[in-house]
C-alpha cells in the first residue's frame, strides 16, 4: 500500500496545527496548496490525495469540493481547533435513483446524528425527547 497524500490546503493558523501534529507521522506524505494559486485544482489533482484538510474559518474549499464529487475514495477534513471540532465530507456516494432513496439517505444520517457520541444541542434535545 502506498503512503497516503494529505493536502493542507491553505495556510491558516490552524492547518499550522494540524501539520504541527501529522508532519511527522510515518507514512503520510504531506502537501499544501494555496487555495488562492492559480492553478489550484490542478495542484490538487496533480496530487492524487486521500484526504484535505482546510481551515473551516476561511473561503469554502471550492476546487476541493469539486475534487470531492469527482474522487469516492476522497475525504475533506474541515478543522475548526478554536470550536474543538471538524467537519469530515467523504465523497462516498450511495445511489440515488429515487426521492425515496434521498429520504432513505437522509433517516440514516439523522439517525447516526441521534445516535452519536456528539454533544447536544439544544434542537438536538429537544428533538431526542420527541
Amino acid at each position: 500500500m502506498s503512503e497516503p497524500v494529505i493536502v493542507l490546503y491553505g495556510n491558516s493558523l490552524s492547518l499550522h496545527a494540524a501539520a504541527a501534529g501529522i508532519e511527522g507521522r510515518s507514512g503520510w506524505r504531506i502537501s499544501r496548496v494555496e487555495p488562492q494559486a492559480e492553478n489550484a485544482g490542478g495542484q490538487l489533482r496533480a496530487l492524487h490525495p486521500d484526504a484535505i484538510l482546510f481551515d473551516v474559518a476561511a473561503s469554502p474549499p471550492e476546487e476541493a469540493i469539486a475534487l470531492l464529487v469527482e474522487n469516492a475514495h476522497l475525504i475533506l477534513v474541515g478543522v475548526d481547533f478554536e470550536g474543538h471540532r471538524a467537519v469530515v465530507l467523504s465523497g462516498a456516494s450511495p445511489g440515488l435513483h429515487t426521492s425515496g432513496d434521498l429520504f432513505g439517505l437522509l433517516e440514516a444520517q439523522i439517525q447516526r446524528g441521534e445516535t452519536s457520541d456528539a454533544p447536544q444541542t439544544g434542537a438536538n434535545q429537544q428533538g431526542a425527547a420527541t
